[in-house]
């Protein structure tokens, strides 16, 4: 679950990267020079059908070990990758399992007043953000 909810909420739109050495695309004539500053657009690249079947849906499933063989973790960068990927990435991933467990197995959450669903984002910010405010009901069970 928290995976795909990195993949489809992803609060970086985009990663910067620069360049550590010259690089040709390979079957291409494009060469990215040593330097050079590089954007990857995450949020982009999450939401291709190329890599994720039905990109607005959201399915947790496309996760589990079965299916991964069809999500190449290439394709899915909510850290980054390689020796720059992020150095909380763990540590993250823990907390967020740890805080999750107790708030769903206690607590009931729902939608409240005009919230939506989907929830609208904007996709026009360097962070990813809900159009406008959405309200919760959370309810002790």
């Amino acid at each position: 679950m928290l995976l795909e909810t990195l993949r489809k909420y992803h609060p970086d739109v985009m990663l910067n990267r620069v360049c550590s050495k010259s690089y040709t695309i390979p079957g291409t004539e494009v060469r990215i020079e040593r330097g050079t500053r590089v954007i990857i657009p995450v949020y982009a690249l999450n939401h291709d059908p190329q890599y994720f079947p039905e990109p607005e849906r959201f399915y947790p499933e496309r996760f589990d070990p079965e299916n991964k063989s069809s999500t190449g973790m290439l394709d899915f960068l909510p850290f980054g990758t390689g020796s720059r990927k992020c150095i909380g990435m763990d540590y993250t991933m823990i907390h967020m399992k740890v805080g999750l467990v107790p708030l769903i197995s206690k607590f009931k959450f729902g939608l409240y007043g005009e919230a939506t669903t989907p929830i609208e984002l904007d996709k026009g910010t360097f962070n990813l953000r809900a159009k406008k405010l959405q309200m919760f009901t959370v309810r002790y069970i």
